[in-house]
């Protein structure tokens, strides 16, 4: 079984990961734990018998409630745990896009791959193609991509609006997809391995949608300086006529271009 300390006050998708735990039951009489403790810390795997392997579970979880998840075979091609990484942000306009995918892989001995303990970013398409092949791994990213797009609405319509979220993905060694857990604030440093125009959208995408909130969420739908940025954006490099600032028309209140 494989568990994630949650506190119970929060919705599942917004929870933050507090420990991880990993056990495997032996008939030789037996239970091997390892895991994270709360700041992250790797604890060794050890054998225990099974009624003292409890008890140390119970002395570190106590009361509080925790979401079990099976222990799936999430291990590279030299036994280090890996999953994936899907950042999920909503853009200049309000729409949610996939801003990149990264694999993030973890020591041998390790029970998670996260990178505030230990882990490492690396390119989804190559490590998954080691993996399972290139038409396979192409498969697979469209497959994580459609489900993402599902998840964050739905997350919408159960908890209320978010503007970016960390979607966790594993794929086991039949090349299953399993979600993982979805993270309200998650961290951007993945994108570095999802190539420089991911990590340059992860950067900008919430300062753009902040924006898009104060312009449209008030009823200012458009304003003079949007045409100022879209005519910097467009002479900056892609060819497209500069569009000039709107002014007020003043009989009509209407705008109109130059």
């Amino acid at each position: 079984m494989r568990g994630a300390a949650q506190p119970s006050s929060s919705p599942p998708a917004a929870r933050r990961e507090k420990a991880r735990w990993s056990s495997r039951s032996r008939r030789a009489g037996g239970w091997t734990l390892s895991g994270r403790d709360a700041s992250g810390g790797l604890l060794r795997a050890r054998r225990l018998p099974r009624r003292e392997a409890l008890r140390e579970v119970a002395a570190r979880i106590g009361h509080r409630p925790y979401v079990m998840q099976p222990l799936l075979k999430l291990r590279g091609p030299d036994g280090e745990p890996f999953d994936l990484r899907a950042l999920m942000q909503k853009d200049g306009g309000g729409a949610w896009r996939t801003t990149g995918i990264a694999v993030r892989t973890g020591a041998p001995e390790s029970v998670t791959a996260n990178l505030h303990g230990g882990g490492v970013a690396r390119p989804a398409g190559p490590y998954l193609a080691g993996l399972f092949g290139e038409p396979e791994t192409s498969r697979l990213l469209e497959r994580l991509r459609k489900a993402s797009d599902g998840i964050v609405l739905r997350l919408e319509q159960l908890y209320g609006r978010f503007a970016e979220l960390g979607l966790d993905y594993g794929i086991d060694r039949e090349g299953r997809i399993w979600f993982l857990e979805a993270n309200t604030k998650p961290g951007r440093a993945s994108m570095t391995a999802a190539g420089e125009a991911a990590m340059s959208d992860a950067i900008h995408n919430p300062l753009a949608y902040a924006r898009y909130i104060l312009l449209v969420s008030s009823g200012r739908v458009c304003h003079e300086f949007d045409l100022v940025q879209r005519s910097l954006h467009a002479a900056s490099g892609e060819g497209r006529m500069a569009v000039q600032p709107a002014r007020q028309n003043a009989e009509g209140g209407r705008s109109q271009n130059d």
